[in-house]
């Protein structure tokens, strides 16, 4: 997690990435050829969400990201869309 990110606590250490174990995982719930998701992120995250779309990418997930301003995104979480 990024120390931008609210919540972030630098004292919990973090795992290591296991994309094998992910994309077997995957492959016992029946998506052996990868799945693709959807994100929206809102404005000035680009890299996070760049870093999101990369991690997952490891483990046979295509994440499509959709770039939406603050206010957009604040009110949708907030309606808990």
């Amino acid at each position: 997690m990024s120390p931008n990110v609210y919540g972030y606590v630098p004292s919990i250490r973090t795992r290591a990435p296991e994309p094998e174990l992910a994309r077997d995982l995957l492959r016992q719930a029946g998506y052996g050829g990868g799945i693709e998701l959807e994100m929206e992120y809102p404005h000035g995250t680009t890299r996070e969400a760049s870093e999101i779309r990369s991690d997952l990418a490891q483990a046979g997930i295509t994440l499509k990201t959709t770039q939406r301003p603050w206010a957009n995104c604040t009110h949708d979480w907030l309606q808990a869309r």
